[in-house]
């Protein structure tokens, strides 16, 4: 089987760096591995050139940001293999993890996506008082413990625990290793108008295939640590009306029927969420900040809904840009 891994990256030389250790560590190598740069110097080819003697990998440089505009360079240059595999230049790789993919596809040839499982997902949580667990069963969260799933409103679920030797069918692919086959793929692309790092890009693309009729699994065998590097995040106000106006998007896309409703009922979970995970740990003062900052996001999103609503993403992420061009400046200013 002809598996490509591709690895999109931006700014994050001692990152990826790590990972592709993870990566050369594989009981089995990938018959190709993709990195497509768009970072701002040259750190991450000094990095690739000393392995391209030893390995097989292509680098392919793109001045235009964006992770989906990797994504699809990526899909573009392996439509000769079997499957590709997508990675963030963040994640260390088990041992089996690769291998692990392609017998999946071996084992279950009606799939057209697998992704692993991402060890950390609920590390946070669970390192917390018992209490804490007690209050999420207490709350009847199951969806901590449910295959990965999209609920009425687009919320997407992920376990924080899986039995060994387990295949799981999918809803959605988390796109930190998501991997797909090719010829269920090859005329298929990332959406573009999710700009910089995407944010939903891999729900949307992973739950289109499902909507499609087509197979998606977990290998609980395939497993990963996602280290959610800090390098090129989005700051957190940004970031949450990017999520809000995406995920109306995803909601007006793939519900089309009482989209009002439902994306009120995200609203009030985002609000519910940051009360619940947060809320018992802080002071009164670091409350009233966090829940000033969700209610301004909503705001912000408000003069957008109708243009979301029509499939247009442009004047929302015309915003997204302007607002972080005035942080920017900002911080020039400070320095």
């Amino acid at each position: 089987m002809k598996h490509v891994v591709a690895i999109p990256t931006l700014n994050r030389p001692d990152d990826l760096s790590r990972t592709l250790k993870t990566i050369y560590s594989n009981k089995k190598l990938p018959g190709l591995l993709i990195i497509v740069d768009q970072s701002d110097d040259n750190k991450t080819r000094d990095i690739i050139k000393p392995l391209e003697a030893k390995y097989s990998i292509k680098y392919i440089r793109s001045d235009k940001k964006g992770l989906t505009h990797a994504r699809n360079i990526a899909i573009e240059n392996s439509l000769d293999f079997d499957i590709i595999t997508f990675l963030d230049d963040d994640v260390d790789l088990e041992k089996d993890f690769l291998s692990e993919i392609e017998n999946t596809y071996i084992s279950y040839p009606e799939i057209s996506g697998c992704q692993g499982f991402i060890k950390n997902t609920g590390g946070k949580l669970l390192r917390r008082s018992v209490l804490k667990i007690r209050k999420i069963l207490s709350d009847n969260r199951l969806e901590y413990f449910k295959p990965p799933t999209i609920n009425e409103y687009f919320l997407n679920s992920y376990p924080l625990f899986v039995k060994k030797n387990n295949i799981l069918p999918c809803e959605w692919l988390s796109g930190c290793d998501m991997s797909y086959k090719i010829n269920d793929i090859r005329d298929e692309r990332f959406n573009e108008d999710f700009i910089l790092y995407g944010m939903v890009d891999d729900v949307e693309f992973s739950y289109r295939l499902f909507s499609h009729g087509k197979k998606l699994v977990m290998n609980t065998n395939a497993k990963l640590v996602h280290r959610l590097s800090k390098t090129s995040r989005l700051p957190s106000t940004i970031s949450l009306v990017m999520r809000l106006a995406y995920f109306r998007f995803l909601i007006s896309e793939y519900r089309k029927d009482n989209v009002e409703e439902l994306y009120y009922k995200y609203v009030n979970r985002i609000r519910d969420g940051f009360k619940n995970v947060h809320f018992k740990f802080l002071r009164k003062e670091r409350i009233k900040k966090i829940t000033a900052i969700v209610d301004d996001a909503i705001r912000k999103v408000e003069p957008f809904l109708q243009d979301i609503d029509k499939g247009n993403l442009r004047p929302i992420n015309e915003f997204i840009i302007s607002e972080l061009s005035k942080i920017d400046s900002r911080d020039q200013v400070s320095k």
